[in-house]
């Protein structure tokens, strides 16, 4: 077995006077082809509204109620940081990489590719709105103190979950779950949490490699799946959750049952 590439001659030879070998098949083994799926949900406005139970007191004597509101991601579909794990435009995403062939591996997944990423949530206080937007001129860097930045948490990425399964020696099943909540909201924990279930399969057996989708998600926020074969990237799927700016009405979406049916969607890629 001889590699696909770097290869210009092979010379066999012997010393005997008479035949002392022969040849019978000799095969070029091609690089293991190389999938990498991006699963990413984002708010594309800069602020969401929080529910009305989200509120802060500031000042005395009598403090003042204020709404409290989160920030978004304020960014449309990217697919040039999709496979970025440490860009900071997303509210989740998960990153794997897969090898459809069987000889090169096994299960499929290419090991400690597998990523559950969680953006930081932050919340402010009504009073960071007053110029229509939160940006870095509401991070006054004091938490808890009910004026422009409130507070931040991160959630934890135990409900998020990536598994890869072989179904033939060229196509591998890539499954993606999760369900995080939002960690600085009270109602959000207990009752509203980020929710989606998609179902992908990559199959290498013709040219060019085909994929499937399937899979249902939560209507809020918005969400985005992209393909990269280390060359070029596919997207597979985006949803958007309407225009902004969003309101705790559009976030009800992430009350069960999941809103969105992706159906059963094919394509090819490079």
């Amino acid at each position: 077995m001889l590699p696909s590439s770097g290869i210009r001659m092979a010379t066999i030879s012997g010393t005997a006077s008479a035949f002392d070998f022969l040849i019978d098949n000799i095969s070029f083994v091609a690089e293991a082809q190389e999938f990498t799926i991006s699963f990413s949900a984002f708010i594309p406005s800069d602020s969401l509204e929080g529910p009305r139970l989200e509120f802060c007191f500031f000042g005395m004597a009598p403090p003042e109620l204020r709404r409290l509101f989160f920030k978004g991601d304020n960014r449309s579909f990217d697919a040039a940081s999709a496979f970025d794990p440490d860009a900071d435009n997303s509210r989740v995403r998960q990153l794997v990489t897969v090898i459809t062939d069987e000889v090169s591996d096994p299960d499929g997944l290419k090991e400690g590719t597998d990523l559950n990423l969680v953006g930081e949530t932050r919340s402010y206080a009504s009073d960071a709105l007053d110029d229509g937007v939160i940006d870095q001129n509401d991070e006054d860097g004091v938490a808890l103190d009910c004026t422009l930045f409130h507070n931040s948490r991160t959630a934890q990425p135990n409900f998020m979950v990536i598994d890869v399964s072989r179904l033939t020696p060229t196509k591998v099943q890539i499954d993606l779950d999760g369900g995080p909540g939002m960690p600085l909201s009270v109602a959000a924990q207990m009752l509203a949490t980020l929710d989606w279930d998609f179902t992908i399969t990559i199959d290498t057996q013709i040219a060019p490699p085909e994929w499937t989708l399937t899979g249902r998600h939560d209507g809020f926020p918005a969400y985005e799946l992209y393909i990269n074969d280390g060359t070029d990237t596919v997207q597979i799927y985006t949803h958007s959750p309407g225009e902004p700016p969003f309101t705790a009405g559009d976030a009800m979406a992430l009350l069960p049952p999941l809103d969105i049916n992706v159906g059963n969607i094919s394509g090819t890629l490079p």
